[in-house]
């Protein structure tokens, strides 16, 4: 399923890209409706997320609509006044991800509030994590990369790996490295010393979450 997300905030389109993950789908993205008529053209969408602000574009909406009745057939248009913002607090995330759930056909994937590994526990539903200790709430980056390596545990998780999950964005490895120092650091300062036997640095490749306890 290919998904076009037509909006004014690149940031919009950023916060959707794990919904786009779940239900694996490719996606693009428009700024406004003159560039989505160019990748309405390209590659015509089976789902289009239209921002209501970009339907103030008189001047290229009767072409729009043109278009997706020539190309889209079936297709399925949804429109949402959500910003970015109202996305990451979760507002409208929950509507946008069964409407896209149920477009794609798939069966919702539902995952667990709680994971742990060894005396790490990470709380999904509230971002934050503990050991051994009291809950400490992460950053929403720093909690989808803690969680990213949790999910993966005993795993070589790249770099790049680890730069999609956290903001979902493309990366070199030498620039996903350096982008990730500084977060990593940040988590191992918060969740305390007992953190530090549990993430391993493969040099030059990623990281590793271990449990500790099975290498005693």
């Amino acid at each position: 399923m290919h998904i076009l997300i037509v909006h004014d905030d690149p940031l919009f389109y950023r916060e959707l890209l794990p919904l786009l993950s779940l239900c694996e789908a490719s996606g693009a993205f428009a700024r406004n409706l003159a560039a989505a008529c160019d990748q309405i053209e390209a590659q015509p969408p089976q789902v289009i997320i239209l921002g209501s602000a970009s339907l103030q574009e008189q001047e290229v909406a009767k072409p729009f609509l043109g278009l997706l009745e020539a190309h889209m057939g079936n297709g399925l248009l949804v429109t949402t006044a959500a910003s970015a913002e109202s996305i990451r607090a979760g507002d409208e995330r929950a509507r946008l991800e069964a409407t896209l759930t149920c477009a794609s056909g798939l069966p919702r994937r539902s995952r667990p509030r709680y994971r742990i590994v060894g005396h790490l526990r990470i709380d999904s539903a509230r971002q934050r994590a503990m050991i051994d200790g009291e809950w400490v709430r992460l950053p929403r980056i720093q909690f989808r990369i803690l969680r990213y390596l949790v999910d993966h545990v005993g795993e070589l998780v790249s770099y790049s790996a680890l730069m999609k999950a956290g903001w979902g964005l493309d990366g070199e490895t030498a620039e996903a490295r350096e982008l990730l120092k500084g977060h990593l650091r940040q988590i191992r300062r918060r969740l305390g010393p007992e953190f530090l036997p549990y993430l391993q640095i493969v040099r030059g490749e990623g990281y590793v979450l271990v449990n500790p306890l099975e290498e005693e």
